[in-house]
């Protein structure tokens, strides 16, 4: 686990070192974690072997471990970069789409960003909200509070709010209650869900438990579902994508709306996948969970 001293000193240095140079370390240092994380690396190529099957063999499976590595890697120290030079967001970091959400707000009922950890993740609510967007970002507590009350200050430095996922209906509230006041957030359907309270739907050809917060909170409020993800380029420079609206597809009971529903989102996020596959979050087992007999089908 960081510490608050190791997390000044990273601050520390990067501040001397260009951008350049930071994703000239990142590469170097993702070959290393591909060495010493070896944990990592098999939950990574058994995703990819659940994902990909035969199709990818061993060779590429390892470019596209090294890219999942090295992704993180200049996403975190990109991040301290900006903590401390915040008018590098604007320059790093493009829009696309922005026109879609504008027209979504004009209803009044805010918009739920349905993303996934792609690229900089963490910065997405951050960029859209220095284009202008009321944005808030939902987070989950730190072990450390001295990190805890280090991010806090930096989101409301960059003018955002913040929205603790636990407890989980003060959450909910809370975020119900920035969608009232035509805010924005995002929240990631990438990951695996298995409390009981998620959906089994397919993700490559497998069923995976699914969140199904964005749905059930967009039926409640009215929101509108935003499919919006941060992608990087070549030149490391990034681009948030935002697509057109997501319309949600009404059921004959709300159960089978939500799961219906999800399932679309969780196809929309496999495709930016396989478009990207180096830049998704691959050391996360996504298909840990498994349905109980004859769910999810």
């Amino acid at each position: 686990m960081v510490s608050i001293s190791a997390l000044y000193f990273s601050l520390f240095l990067v501040k001397l070192l260009p951008l350049d140079s930071i994703y000239r370390i990142s590469k170097f240092l993702a070959k290393i974690v591909y060495l010493v994380a070896g944990r990592h690396r098999c939950v990574a190529e058994e995703g990819l072997k659940i994902a990909f099957g035969d199709t990818i063999g061993s060779k590429q499976i390892k470019t596209i471990i090294l890219g999942c590595f090295e992704e993180s890697i200049k996403g975190a120290l990109e991040t301290l970069v900006c903590c401390q030079c915040p008018a590098k967001i604007k320059e790093q970091i493009s829009i696309k789409g922005s026109e879609y959400l504008e027209q979504a707000l004009t209803r009044g009922k805010g918009a739920i960003c349905v993303s996934a950890h792609f690229g900089n993740f963490p910065l997405l609510m951050v960029r859209l909200q220095f284009a202008g967007f009321p944005c808030a970002i939902i987070l989950r507590p730190m072990r450390d509070e001295n990190i805890d009350r280090f991010l806090l200050k930096k989101i409301k430095f960059f003018g955002l709010e913040s929205i603790y996922t636990k407890p989980a209906k003060a959450c909910v509230d809370k975020a119900l209650s920035f969608l009232k006041k035509n805010g924005i957030f995002s929240l990631q359907l990438d990951q695996n869900f298995g409390s009981g309270r998620g959906v089994f739907v397919d993700f490559f050809g497998k069923q995976a438990a699914t969140a199904t917060g964005p749905v059930v909170m967009a039926l409640r409020s009215k929101a509108a579902i935003m499919p919006v993800f941060i992608i990087r380029k070549e030149d490391n420079t990034q681009e948030i994508i935002i697509e057109p609206e997501f319309v949600i597809e009404k059921k004959e009971n709300f159960d089978e709306t939500v799961k219906v529903n999800i399932a679309k989102l969780t196809k929309i996020i496999e495709n930016y996948i396989r478009r990207y596959p180096a830049q998704w979050s691959w050391i996360h087992r996504r298909w840990k969970s498994r349905p109980a007999s004859g769910e999810g089908h």
